[in-house]
């Protein structure tokens, strides 16, 4: 039997009912192409099958059934989900939520406010979760009040839910989360003061840096550098000799985040010593400091054993526009990894302009398509007529992203010979081209 065409077939028929009996079937994939089929047809009927099949005990069919869901249109799609927010079961409760999210569907922000109060915490946490996603203020205060949940996971998704809200009256109660009894709620806590973005968090999430858990100090550090406060600097200095090599990682990229002069010279050294993330991250962070005192380091960091550190200090030199560094920088086109040869495309578009065309075009033969396609975008930007012969043959790559980027890197030549072979270009009969969100 096969079983694609059997449920083409239900679908041709529009014939739900067998359908939903393939939705009980035994084999993963004949459930998951049930689950779409349904969802294609989107009547009332079908998503009432669809619902029902959250209780599904394989994750995979239950994210097809919830895709399924959340991308129907159909107006009768809302009440089976608000029904399912009251069903006996707390994983059909808990995935109905979720699915309601995904819809963006704000007609069900007080049904949601309302199933808080759910007995079950993974239901109370889930719903938390949606109305982050759906980002209504009738939400906050009800979020809030979650804080002081009995469950840990409840009160880490509420503290997650709020910093995806951003309001200010959130902070004071998120700084109170920061001392939690735990861990996984106070690290919620920062990272959701730091998407908020107000300097009110400063001192608490100094603190923080000296909380006993690791993560907690990642997300305090990371948030400090999102604020930009400069009364931050000084501890994130203190965290570059934290025990934990993601700390003082996550404390460079806040020093360059922040983008104090005072943060130089302890970026320079950490560049040059420690684990490769902290070199990388000091690279990363030099390069948006822009302080001249890093290009030299930066330059040595071009030999590093790490490709990670070689990337980011390429990525850095390129974000410091020092014209001296291009030729420094070309030999990486050859380098055995394909994310610094990418990074090295980039810098030279940023160091060398139209110097840069005849090593671009070298990139667009690249084995790894992602470094042609950045070779193409980069010629975009450039603007060279210099670059037409070059992003003409990339119209003809084998991978459909870069004839994309070539064909939108030519709508920026303003030339004759680019709208020529603009005018010529067109689609194979097997592809669409569409470069409208590049």
């Amino acid at each position: 039997m096969n079983i694609g065409l059997d449920i083409a077939a239900m679908l041709e028929l529009g014939d739900v009912e067998s359908l939903r009996k393939a939705l009980r079937s035994n084999p993963v994939k004949v459930r998951m192409e049930a689950a779409r089929a349904l969802g294609e047809l989107g009547n009332e009927r079908a998503v009432e099958a669809l619902v029902e099949a959250l209780i599904d005990p394989s994750e995979r069919v239950q994210d097809a059934v919830s895709e399924a869901i959340a991308h129907l249109y159909h107006p009768s799609s809302l009440r089976p989900l608000l029904t399912a927010l009251t069903h006996r079961s707390d994983r059909v409760r808990a995935a109905a939520a979720i699915t309601l999210s995904r819809k963006d569907e704000k007609r069900a922000v007080k049904a949601l406010i309302h199933t808080l109060d759910d007995p079950s915490p993974r239901v109370r946490a889930s719903v938390a979760d949606a109305l982050g996603r759906l980002e209504d203020d009738r939400a906050i205060d009800p979020l809030i009040e979650a804080l002081g949940d009995r469950a840990e996971e409840v009160r880490a998704a509420a503290a997650d839910a709020l910093g995806i809200l951003g309001k200010k009256r959130a902070i004071r109660p998120l700084v109170r989360s920061l001392r939690d009894r735990s861990e996984k709620v106070r690290a919620a806590a920062a990272a959701s003061l730091g998407f908020i973005e107000d300097s009110q968090a400063t001192a608490p999430l100094i603190k923080a840096l000296k909380d006993p858990a690791v993560n907690v100090r990642k997300e305090a550090s990371d948030a400090l550098g999102q604020i930009g406060d400069a009364r931050a600097v000084r501890p994130l200095l203190a965290a570059l000799e934290d025990v934990d090599i993601e700390v003082r990682s996550e404390a460079a990229r806040a020093l360059g985040y922040i983008g104090d002069a005072r943060a130089v010279g302890p970026l320079i050294e950490m560049v040059s010593r420690g684990g490769a993330m902290a070199r990388s991250s000091a690279a990363m962070a030099l390069g948006w400091i822009g302080d001249s005192r890093a290009f030299e380091p930066l330059m040595h960091a071009l030999k590093d054993r790490s490709p990670a550190v070689r990337a980011f200090a390429v990525h850095a030199l390129g974000r410091m526009n020092d014209k001296t560094a291009f030729e420094h920088v070309v030999p990486l086109l050859d380098d055995k990894d394909h994310f610094v040869r990418e990074s090295a495309v980039e810098a030279l578009q940023e160091l060398g302009g139209v110097r840069a065309i005849a090593h671009l075009d070298r990139a667009l033969k690249d084995p790894v398509p992602r470094v042609r396609w950045s070779a193409a975008m980069s010629m975009g930007f450039i603007g060279s007529p210099r670059s037409v012969d070059s992003l003409s043959r990339a119209l003809h790559d084998e991978d459909l992203d870069v004839r994309q980027q070539a064909l939108e890197a030519l709508s920026r030549i303003e030339v004759p010979e680019a709208r020529k072979v603009r005018e010529r270009s067109r689609p194979r009969e097997d592809e669409e081209v569409d470069v409208s969100h590049l």
